[in-house]
């Protein structure tokens, strides 16, 4: 089985009704966090953080999906509608890819419909893996996907890129 270091995960333990999960696998592991609880467990994420994290996702970077046939790609989180404010709902956001050459939309998932993220350190440690709900929405939007591997330049981007999307989906909680 592969190895990561989850950012987000399945439920896998419950304390109080909430679920949560705290990886250890090594250094690089980061803030995991689950589907947000109707309750927040743990310090709450101030607006500052939040600003800067999504200031940090919403730069478009080209980004590799690892399909059979390895394709660039802009990558960036986005409102989902340019009337929706930022800040105010979890469900408004939307991490998508685009063209390189056309920056034609070639698909986009709802943050909320990301089941999981975790790092994949079975390569380089600069892949990145996200697992869809399984819902028509997230299918539809995705074109077809149920996950995404994306690969960063390096490492340390790569860290920044998952830490940087837990913090936000800390926020929500």
């Amino acid at each position: 089985a592969p190895s990561h270091t989850a950012f987000f995960t399945p439920k896998t333990s419950s304390v109080s009704g909430h679920s949560f999960m705290r990886s250890q696998n090594n250094a690089r592991s980061g803030a995991v966090v689950n589907n947000p609880p109707a309750k927040s467990l743990g310090p709450v994420v101030s607006d500052a953080e939040l600003d800067v994290a999504f200031r940090y996702v919403n730069v478009a970077r080209m980004l590799v999906i690892g399909d059979r046939v390895p394709k660039p790609f802009l990558f960036s989180v986005d409102s989902l509608s340019p009337e929706v404010e930022i800040y105010s709902s979890y469900g408004a956001l939307c991490l998508q890819w685009r063209d390189v050459n056309t920056s034609s939309s070639s698909g986009y998932v709802l943050l909320e419909d990301i089941s999981e993220m975790f790092l994949d350190d079975s390569t380089t440690h600069n892949e990145l893996v996200f697992i869809f709900k399984e819902s028509t929405r997230a299918l539809k939007s995705s074109r077809g996907r149920t996950s995404l591997a994306v690969r960063f330049q390096s490492a340390g981007e790569c860290d920044k890129f998952a830490s940087s999307m837990a913090v936000i989906r800390k926020y929500f909680e």
